[in-house]
């Protein structure tokens, strides 16, 4: 019955940081692509940059939907090994995602990418330990 409490725990953080980070991130891109046109400061943007940040939005609300929700599933074999293999790839790809943007994006959010990266690598760890 208390198996995968750190998991569950972790999970559910992780998910909660995720969604909020994404909502920040979609907040401050409309923002920006609002504040720009308004002031006639900005380039015009193509409806590419306007659909890259909207799928990037939906991606990152997803996977933290998924983080979240798929912390109190961790009983289901199948499952597990999925939610593994999630947390996995999705912590390497924000380690490489750090290590390609390397300075360009300012010290806070290079922080915060790395430590949800790590924090993803940990949780497949723990889920495969079955912590």
């Amino acid at each position: 019955m208390r198996e995968y409490i750190f998991s569950k725990t972790l999970g559910v953080t992780l998910g909660i940081m995720t969604i909020l980070g994404a909502i920040s991130f979609g907040a401050l891109s409309l923002i920006g692509m609002g504040l720009a046109k308004a002031l006639n400061t900005g380039h015009e943007y193509s409806s590419n940059e306007k659909q890259l940040a909207v799928w990037t939005f939906i991606i990152a609300l997803s996977s933290g939907l998924i983080t979240l929700s798929g912390a109190f599933k961790l009983q289901k074999k199948t499952w597990r090994l999925f939610y593994s293999i999630f947390c996995l790839m999705i912590g390497g790809g924000l380690l490489t995602l750090l290590f390609v943007s390397l300075g360009a994006l300012g010290y806070k959010n290079e922080w915060f990418i790395l430590i949800i990266g790590m924090i993803y690598l940990s949780l497949s760890i723990l889920v495969k330990t079955g912590k």
